[in-house]
């Protein structure tokens, strides 16, 4: 069966059956790359039309990751600028 996929540029290339599924073992093709076929009615990702080939950390959103230390609450910081500025009410 001849499949179709859209490259960076949006132009549409006609792979067959085993040259997707080569692109796709390789990772040439992501989960979010759009496919299409004759029997389709839409454009569908490759994660929906392979999801055992993706891990679910790919096909998920990835979550910002947040490591000890790199935040400090708001206050802090205004706190600690607030000690080292000297307040003048008496301009």
């Amino acid at each position: 069966m001849q499949w179709y996929h859209l490259d960076d540029n949006g132009d549409q290339i006609a792979v067959d059956e085993e040259q997707l599924v080569a692109m796709v073992e390789s990772g040439q093709l992501g989960s979010e790359n759009l496919l299409w076929r004759e029997d389709f009615d839409e454009w569908l990702t490759c994660g929906n039309v392979f999801p055992d080939a993706f891990s679910e950390k790919e096909t998920e959103p990835k979550k910002p990751r947040l490591l000890m230390g790199d935040a400090v609450p708001a206050y802090t910081q205004w706190r600690a600028l607030a000690s080292a500025t000297t307040w003048s009410l008496n301009s």
